[in-house]
């Protein structure tokens, strides 16, 4: 009698524990949602939108995808750190962000990509501010409105000033500033946020004279909150932008007018979620049963090889899946740790 009492107590005790569990799950989920909503309601009007779980970003997905390569994953914490010790800004107080970019033609077959970053954490807005008037030099310009205050500078100026203080960073540093603007701009939204991005963008986000389209946030929201997640419009003629032979493969492209997803960690493994929306059915068709070609074809391609390069690309296009309802088209592909860490080796050769 006493074991069977025991027992009912051990298992009344793990379905308590599983509830509690569940709901605290609810719960981080909800106020994740919340959060990531309220930043994106601040955003001005924007092509396209990504949400970034920060602090999920740097305290689990960097460690799943460089863990196999330890340099690169220290070399990696390595600059964070001195960015904090000699710049004075701790990235692993951010904990959220949302970034809405304007999308614009810029001629020869490229993008122009004009970001807000709406940023919140337990960092001191004021201090980060401070070290961008220190990282320039004091070569800045103020611009007010309805009570904030934009801080403008130049892009050059941060470059330059602050390459050394990064100690071996180098070619990595640079790299941050390459494709910007040549001003970047910092506003104090709220205690514990702050707007960077290109000044006009900025002075957008402050005015707060235009919203993301109700459609992009609609489509935002289809998915819960990942590490990253990501939705807008697609640029029209995009199949003009890439290095397509295939004249069927290019109007298939250029058929997609919306695009949805993430990317998440979860049970030892990366997922990545890609949803496009066509013009019609038919597109969507068309595009799923192209990208199944080349899928088949890729596997067939490179599945006998016995390089282990080839093999690991055999295996992540083998686990690509597409999916389709009426005028979407849905690529999911998980990849175990062991082929993201496999990845990263090959792509750091």
């Amino acid at each position: 009698m006493l074991f069977r009492v025991a027992a009912v107590l051990v298992v009344v005790a793990f379905a308590i524990a599983i509830s509690v569990s569940v709901e605290a799950d609810a719960v981080s989920s909800r106020k994740n949602k919340a959060q990531m909503n309220q930043l994106v309601s601040m955003l001005p009007n924007s092509d396209m939108v990504i949400t970034i779980h920060s602090s999920r970003m740097l305290g689990e997905a960097l460690p799943m995808i460089l863990g196999g390569n330890g340099s690169t994953l220290a070399e990696v914490m390595s600059k964070i750190e001195s960015i904090k010790q000699k710049v004075g800004v701790d990235v692993h107080q951010f904990e959220y962000a949302a970034v809405g970019l304007g999308i614009k033609d810029a001629g020869n077959n490229s993008y122009r990509f004009e970001p807000a970053v709406i940023a919140r954490g337990s960092f001191d807005p004021a201090a980060v501010i401070a070290s961008a008037k220190t990282a320039s030099n004091g070569k800045y310009r103020e611009e007010r409105f309805d009570g904030k205050v934009i801080y403008i500078f130049n892009i050059k100026d941060l470059k330059d000033n602050t390459a050394d203080s990064v100690g071996s960073s180098g070619k990595w540093y640079s790299s941050l500033f390459d494709g910007m603007s040549d001003e970047v701009a910092v506003a104090v939204m709220s205690p514990n946020t702050i707007a960077i991005g290109t000044a006009e963008r900025v002075r957008q986000t402050v005015e707060a004279n235009s919203r993301v389209a109700a459609e992009i946030i609609e489509l935002l929201n289809k998915r819960e909150v990942a590490v990253m997640n990501i939705a807008g419009r697609v640029p029209n003629g995009l199949s003009k932008f890439l290095p397509l032979d295939d004249d069927e493969l290019g109007r298939s492209i250029d058929s997609i007018k919306f695009v949805y997803g993430g990317m998440d960690i979860a049970d030892n493994s990366a997922t990545i979620s890609l949803s496009a929306r066509t013009e019609k059915n038919a597109d969507a068709q068309l595009l799923s049963e192209t990208l199944i070609g080349l899928k088949t074809l890729g596997v067939g391609l490179l599945g006998g090889s016995k390089r282990a390069d080839q093999q690991l690309y055999a295996r992540l296009i083998n686990n690509v899946t597409f999916t389709r309802s009426g005028s979407v088209l849905t690529l999911e592909i998980k990849i175990p740790r062991s082929d993201l860490n496999a990845l990263t080796a090959e792509l750091a050769k």
